[in-house]
């Protein structure tokens, strides 16, 4: 099934298709829809085009119709490996066009590229020049890759992306006469007794072989893994990642870095008292904590690679840097200004508008890192006060422990000790407590009263840095069963 040709003459639809914006779907159950009006100005709005108004729509694709008859070849191109590929330009009359063809390696394409003229070609008068259209034949033994078409004409040069695909990837021999399986995971969730309250590399290590070994599994699919940002708050969904160039570091597990084998004992005491802390966390499904783990877990990290590498060890990691480069240097150079001064936001007095990685106070920060040089700015005496504050903050030390553990549990037992209370969580290192109420006990307007009573009960019996956000969760449920 297919729209018909009244709905593709419509202006609000050609308009879409103009822009790349499908109008039409065959859904998962073989059904056809036809994109509601409503989604397609809602979704071409959010592509910076009004086409809310027939004028608007009408003026829409005037101006996009110019434009694209200005341009000598459009933006990319698609060409199908073993086939010929017809390409159009547009050019002034007088003005033939000079075309190269740069293969994704660098090097020039050898081969013919014909350009022969449309016989049925309308002349276009654009800003008082005459405009020709023109065939380009792309030869169908173009290789695959990414590559670029560069073309001239007159005093006017444009280049476009020109993609060469095969018309279809075979099939993998296991799956030709057949189909392979495989188990879905999202790694945070999935936690061993060793981990350190969120799920890590280990556990996926484990994932992939008792998969194979128990299950015969052909795959596993995990959540991305790509790099966080440095401190926290951390953002809790995997798909919004700060670096695709990068792992999550913080799925790491320090016991398995081969110089957690080589501490002493005093500093493997340590690691072992910062993983206690989060320990408990392994055993309740209904809780993710990845702040109180990055909380503990950072600083184990940075007690194995202080104590340094061996010879083969710190060879492979320079080649490591090596290998990054630029690329690296400047991920650490943002991990540290976002932990000096916070998230980057579009604003003009933010960091990430005002300073580079070769500002003074952002090369001075580097340096003054962990007493690298004296530190001589207030910003390089900040680092170095948050290294401090972090390495004492409850929990860093083993003698630190146990009153780290008694205010967790203090925060808990507050808020028990009121009536209509169900359960309740102390998160976030501390930071927050989730309530859970009975809502049979407690309705919506007792439950913003009961708030501002924890509130109350805990600044008057309680320590703490900071501030504690008090999260009430009051839920119904109604269940019936159809006979």
């Amino acid at each position: 099934m297919e729209e018909s040709p009244e709905r593709l003459a419509r202006p609000l639809v050609r308009l879409a298709s103009m822009m790349g914006v499908a109008t039409s779907y065959t859904g998962l159950s073989r059904d056809f829809h036809e994109i509601s009006d409503e989604t397609l100005i809602a979704i071409l709005g959010a592509l910076g085009i009004d086409a809310t108004t027939p004028e608007a729509i009408e003026q829409a694709i005037t101006a996009i119709t110019r434009e694209q008859n200005l341009r000598l070849v459009d933006p990319t191109v698609l060409h199908t490996v073993g086939k010929e590929t017809h390409v159009t330009l547009r050019t002034g009359i007088t003005e033939p066009a000079q075309i190269t063809l740069i293969l994704e390696n660098g090097e020039p394409f050898e081969g013919e590229l014909q350009l022969n003229p449309m016989p049925e070609a309308k002349v276009r008068e654009i800003d008082g020049k005459f405009v020709a259209e023109s065939d380009l034949v792309l030869p169908a033994d173009l290789p695959v890759g990414y590559h670029t078409l560069h073309v001239e004409s007159g005093d006017h040069t444009e280049n476009a992306t020109l993609i060469s695909a095969p018309e279809r990837i075979e099939m993998l021999d296991p799956m030709k006469d057949g189909s392979l399986w495989g188990w879905m995971a999202q790694l945070y969730s999935i936690r061993s007794a060793d981990s350190w309250g969120v799920g890590d590399y280990s556990d996926l290590r484990t994932l992939l072989t008792d998969g194979k070994r128990y299950t015969d599994a052909d795959f596993l699919l995990v959540n991305p893994l790509h790099a966080a940002e440095p401190v926290v708050p951390l953002t809790p969904s995997p798909y919004l990642p700060v670096s695709r160039r990068f792992v999550n570091f913080t799925y790491i597990r320090p016991e398995d870095i081969p110089e957690y084998n080589m501490l002493d004992g005093e500093a493997k005491a340590k690691i072992k008292a910062e993983h206690t802390s989060v320990e408990a966390f392994n055993a309740d499904p209904q809780l993710i904590d990845r702040d109180a783990m990055w909380l503990e877990k950072k600083p184990a990290l940075r007690t194995i690679f202080d104590a340094g590498l061996g010879q083969e060890r710190q060879r492979e990691f320079d080649e490591y840097k090596a290998r990054c480069g630029e690329d690296l240097e400047a991920y650490a150079t943002w991990c540290l200004c976002y932990e000096l001064w916070g998230a980057p936001e579009d604003k003009p007095d933010n960091w990430i508008r005002t300073m580079t990685k070769e500002s003074p106070e952002v090369i001075h920060a580097i340096e003054a890192h962990h007493n690298d040089v004296e530190p001589r700015t207030v910003v390089a005496c900040l680092v170095q006060a948050a290294d401090a504050i972090s390495a004492a903050r409850p929990g860093a030390r083993r003698e630190n422990l146990e009153n780290y553990i008694k205010r967790l549990e203090k925060l808990e037992e507050i808020a028990k000790s009121f009536n209509g209370v169900d359960k309740c969580y102390a998160i976030q290192a501390g930071r927050e407590i989730r309530v859970i109420l009975k809502p049979e006990v407690i309705n919506d307007e007792q439950m913003v009263i009961t708030a501002r009573e924890i509130v109350s009960k805990i600044e008057n019996e309680m320590e703490y840095p900071g501030q504690i956000k008090v999260h009430l969760i009051r839920e119904t449920r109604a269940i019936d069963y159809a006979k």
